[in-house]
């Protein structure tokens, strides 16, 4: 028989120190307001065990998860941003804050691995926060990494393998 696993859940609004470790990121890695892409007054926060996310609250629903965009993630105490709001932003700025990673890279980093500095092919600054790990064969973002220069490699704080790691 399977075991039942209880996964603990939380849903409110988005506590006001990850709202601002957001738009100082927006600033820092992007050098414009987070606000040209998201609202940061209407931010919430659903949260499954460890794993949090943060969006932009819609009509809330009584059966609904979450409604809305998602902007962020939050893991192990960081807050990084979404894929697909990395995306977003590329679209508008072009690559920056990000690392191209060959295919075998982006394979280890989805199974939760950190990303090897020979399977970055290019890098986009700055570098010294968080970063997109973009996969060169179809340039979608797969999840976040941050630089760890004592080990000269981009520790995995986020990849898009986690949902079927965590949750499968």
């Amino acid at each position: 028989m399977r075991e039942k696993r209880k996964i603990k859940f939380y849903n409110g609004p988005a506590p006001r120190d990850y709202v601002a470790e957001l738009l100082r990121y927006f600033s820092e890695a992007f050098g414009v307001e987070a606000s040209e892409f998201f609202n940061p007054n209407r931010l919430e926060e659903t949260c499954f065990g460890v794993v949090c996310v943060l969006y932009e609250g819609r009509a809330p629903s009584p059966r609904a998860v979450f409604s809305g965009n998602a902007v962020a993630v939050v893991v192990k105490g960081h807050v990084v941003l979404t894929p697909v709001l990395y995306e977003k932003v590329f679209g508008r700025l072009g690559l920056v804050a990000a690392v191209k990673a060959s295919e075998q890279g982006v394979k280890a980093f989805l199974y939760g691995k950190d990303l090897l500095l020979e399977s970055v092919l290019e890098i986009y600054p700055p570098v010294d926060s968080y970063v997109a790990v973009v996969d060169s064969v179809d340039g979608l973002v797969v999840g976040v990494a941050r630089w760890d220069s004592g080990s000269r490699v981009f520790r995995n704080i986020f990849d898009i393998g986690l949902y079927l790691r965590g949750f499968g």
